[in-house]
């Protein structure tokens, strides 16, 4: 066989390497290769196969080398998986994916894994399943919808639901009979609470709340008839406490109705006895007691009509010989001693009549009437202040009493005083001390009111002498008097212009009612000094602050002192004005008449209030006695 020229032995060799390489025998390619390379080392060709050759050994090496391992790594996580440590395994496989990628075989174990994984979530639904079916039929019922929950996270299957829904409404259910027995647990106790504190208008509510809210409960109906039996013997202690108190009231009325019966007082001891009979009309002695306090308060009442007869009767013949009407009052004293017998007070009222008229046909009485023989006042000297007080007297001459007599002096020479420290009070530098001497000359002849109101209550028609006036010690107390009454009139008004700045009063918003209210205010006390000086000096100092005497007097004197106060108001009103508007103009002019008014209305008012007691003294001593 001839020898095979070296061309022909590369391109042989070339060729079973290429066939060695296509069935991936690259160590026989690897082989063939180098040979060739060793015949033709100059062949470009088979230098480049041959290093294809050697890379893609390396690469089929690797490959084998990765396969290997991977086989092994799958053998070790089939072993996980057959033991059914499906954690382990799924940990194995994800390690192995990370490392070495895609592999048929890590592909396979993990649809493997997928397998076993949902066999076991079955495996554990059904076992959590069955937990909870035996939960249920045990009676345990949130554990069993814990179990039916975790089956369900698993897997969704119907008949689980199914249980779920069952263990739910049953648990509902349960909540809702556990909610209703709380409530009526609560209802009890509350009730129960208000019973033992005795409040039972409460607790019959809340019970009715709470059968109004929950239905009937048999304890409901024990509670209803506890608070029934409550309320009774509630009741009864009241009644039994009631009538205590009643017997109670009723000895204390008693006992009260024989002391006012020991004082004489048998009127309100018949009331406190019948009071005490209302109270308690099984009281043994009640009716007796009664009988006789209303059998008393007869006699005391007969007593007292016969004293008040007796009264009115002497009040009437004091009248009469105090008006010198001698024959009414003959007749008042016969009538009487033959109606009511001859007391001591209609003998004294003759014999004082006699003496009148005696002194009356000119003769003088045999002995000394009401307290002469004493150093008191005469017959002679009565019967002739009798005549001066039963005689005429107008208003027209009681208009003119400062123009009359002693009047006129006096009422010059204060008027000269304020006119002449008027006008010297003009000057600017002496202005203000004479103004202040000229007002407290004024407010010093105040201390004329009280004499000249008591001269004219003694009956005298002038007013009194100097020597009458000049007592200093008397006359500081008259002018205390007086100040005291003018201070008390004018206090409300006086209080009300102070205040005005919080109500706002004599604003021009409210003008109609501030004037008005001031007017009211200001008669008040002009009624007032009318009233209360002439009270004060007829019946004593004690009534000067007698308002509602004060009030019946100006009704009692048949209008003369709602007379007398209007024009004190009216005066005081006119001056004010004139003060205000004219005196600032023209002082010249209408500075002497106001003073001239002034000065007059001090002398007449005193006597205008004395005339007024004075006409109707029997009426006002009723009221003032």
């Amino acid at each position: 066989m001839p020898e095979p020229s070296p061309n022909t032995s590369v391109d042989a060799l070339l060729g079973q390497a290429q066939e060695a390489i296509g069935k991936a025998s690259y160590t026989t390619a690897l082989e063939l290769l180098r040979r060739a390379a060793g015949l033709a080392p100059d062949n470009t060709e088979v230098r480049q196969l041959l290093a294809q050759t050697e890379q893609a050994s390396r690469r089929h090496q690797a490959a084998v080398t990765r396969h290997q391992t991977v086989l092994r790594k799958a053998r070790q996580i089939y072993d996980l998986l057959e033991r059914d440590d499906l954690e382990a395994a799924r940990e194995q496989l994800r390690e192995a994916g990370v490392e070495h990628g895609k592999h048929e075989a890590l592909t396979a174990l993990e649809e493997r894994l997928a397998s076993q994984q949902q066999v076991a979530i079955g495996r554990r639904a059904a076992a959590h399943a069955l937990s909870a079916r035996k939960y249920y039929e045990a009676g345990d019922l949130r554990a069993a919808l814990e179990d039916a929950r975790r089956s369900l996270r698993l897997v969704d299957a119907k008949e689980v639901r199914e249980l779920r829904d069952r263990i739910r409404a049953k648990l509902d259910r349960q909540a809702e009979d556990r909610h209703y027995r709380e409530a009526i647990e609560e209802a009890r106790d509350d009730v129960e609470r208000l019973i033992a504190a005795r409040e039972l208008p409460r607790a019959d509510h809340r019970l009715q709340q709470a059968i109004d809210q929950l239905g009937h409960d048999e304890s409901f109906e024990e509670l209803r008839r506890r608070i029934d039996k409550a309320k009774y013997d509630q009741r009864f202690r009241q009644r039994v406490e009631w009538a205590e108190r009643r017997a109670r009231e009723a000895e204390r009325l008693s006992a009260e109705a024989d002391r006012l019966s020991l004082q004489g007082a048998h009127g309100r001891a018949v009331e406190q006895l019948e009071n005490a009979l209302d109270l308690d009309s099984s009281h043994p002695d009640l009716e007796a007691k009664l009988e006789a306090a209303r059998a008393a308060l007869d006699r005391q009442l007969a007593e007292q009509r016969h004293t008040e007869a007796v009264d009115a009767r002497v009040t009437e013949i004091t009248s009469h010989l105090d008006a010198l009407r001698l024959d009414d009052a003959d007749t008042a004293i016969r009538a009487a001693i033959e109606e009511l017998g001859e007391p001591h007070r209609f003998v004294t009222l003759g014999t004082r009549l006699e003496r009148l008229r005696e002194v009356e046909r000119g003769g003088q009485p045999t002995a000394p009437v009401d307290g002469a023989a004493d150093g008191g006042e005469s017959d002679a000297s009565a019967l002739r202040r009798q005549k001066i007080l039963a005689a005429a007297y107008s208003w027209k001459q009681a208009l003119l009493y400062p123009l009359r007599g002693f009047g006129l002096p006096v009422g010059g020479v204060l008027l000269g005083t304020l006119l002449v420290l008027d006008f010297l009070a003009l000057i600017p530098a002496l202005g203000t001390a004479l103004r202040v001497l000229s007002a407290l000359a004024l407010f010093a002849a105040l201390g004329l009111f009280p004499p000249i109101v008591r001269a004219t209550l003694a009956g005298r028609n002038l007013l009194p002498a100097w020597a009458e006036l000049s007592g200093a010690r008397r006359w500081a107390l008259d002018l205390l008097r007086m100040a005291g009454l003018v201070v008390l009139g004018c206090l409300p008004l006086l209080l009300w212009l102070a205040t005005r700045g919080w109500h706002g009063a004599l604003g021009a918003e409210s003008l109609p009612f501030g004037w008005l209210l001031a007017a009211l205010l200001g008669w008040l006390g002009a009624a007032f000094l009318v009233t209360a000086s002439g009270a004060t000096e007829a019946f004593g100092g004690r009534q000067m602050l007698r308002l509602e005497r004060h009030g019946r007097s100006l009704v009692a004197t048949d209008g003369d002192g709602l007379l007398i106060a209007g024009g004190v108001f009216a005066a005081v009103l006119l001056l004010v004005l004139l003060r205000a508007t004219a005196v600032p103009s023209a002082p010249w002019l209408f500075g002497p008449f106001v003073r001239a008014i002034e000065v007059y209305a001090l002398l007449a008012v005193p006597h205008l209030v004395g005339v007024v007691v004075r006409r109707h003294r029997v009426e006002l001593a009723r009221i003032y006695g």
